[in-house]
């Protein structure tokens, strides 16, 4: 079976995963955001893992998103919400 190449570090993949990472910051609420959270933190682990990207821009994905998810805020005018059980 042939290989395929892939480029590692492709922009347009980049660009995806920025975008997931942008969830986060728009999310409506904390509970949306801890999930895009993960969601982007999967992402960029699973990239790693399969070498789509290179531990140096896994490392750089990672400190956008933990910058994102420590800049979020509950949007003006928002209610909170309590989940109950």
């Amino acid at each position: 079976m042939p290989l395929i190449q892939i480029e590692q570090d492709n922009p347009d993949t980049l660009a995806r995963v920025r975008e997931i990472i942008a969830d986060v910051a728009n999310a409506p609420n904390d509970h949306r955001a801890s999930f895009d959270y993960a969601t982007a933190l999967g992402w960029i682990v699973g990239l790693l893992r399969e070498q789509v990207i290179s531990l140096d821009m896994s490392e750089t994905l990672r400190g956008e998103l933990d910058q994102v998810r420590r800049a979020w805020r509950r949007p003006t005018g928002a209610v909170q919400t309590e989940v109950r059980d």
